[in-house]
């Protein structure tokens, strides 16, 4: 998938990301003008394989912060695409989703913290909940169920108050 990035220092650049510290954005700039009952929509977005018709597959990692914030951004990125290809949502809330998604997943930050930013990509934008979900199931099954288990030894140890502990943390990823 050919990708328009940003690098930290505003500059864009096509393709393939040469280090970690680009941030793949949607090139919204072309739009088609409606009527004015029809606020301006998306009309294309350039998000074409180079030298390859085959779409970019972004696994869901956590192994290292960078991959993990990439799938997260590829798996919105793909929601943008797909709704301004069918042209029922607005530029304006299309741009508003990238924004907020930069704002919350940024790069430098722990897998612990890109899980806390995830949880909240569909708090205003209901439909990056795909999203939302994919991570949040990740986290249960990678950690959540890793944190149940070594509180059953703790408590069986007999060290209550570390069983709390790690209780606490996992109830409020849950109450995100």
């Amino acid at each position: 998938m050919q990708l328009t990035y940003i690098d930290p220092s505003g500059k864009k650049t096509q393709g393939a990301p040469v280090d970690g510290g680009k941030i793949p954005v949607v090139d919204i700039s072309q739009t088609k003008s409606t009527s004015a009952s029809n606020p301006p929509i998306l009309s294309q977005i350039s998000t074409t394989q180079q030298n390859s018709s085959q779409q970019e597959e972004v696994k869901l990692s956590t192994e290292s912060p960078e991959a993990f914030r990439k799938f997260i951004e590829v798996e919105v990125l793909k929601i943008i695409k797909k709704l301004a290809e069918d042209g029922k949502t607005p530029e304006e809330r299309l741009r508003a989703m990238a924004k907020k998604t930069l704002e919350l997943i940024v790069p430098g930050m722990t897998v612990e913290e890109l899980f806390q930013n995830a949880a909240h990509l569909d708090d205003q934008f209901t439909e990056l909940s795909p999203v939302v979900f994919a991570v949040m199931k990740e986290y249960e099954q990678k950690y959540e169920k890793k944190a149940l288990e070594q509180v059953t030894q703790l408590v069986r140890s007999g060290n209550y108050d570390q069983a709390e502990a790690i209780v606490k943390k996992v109830l409020a990823y849950k109450t995100m």
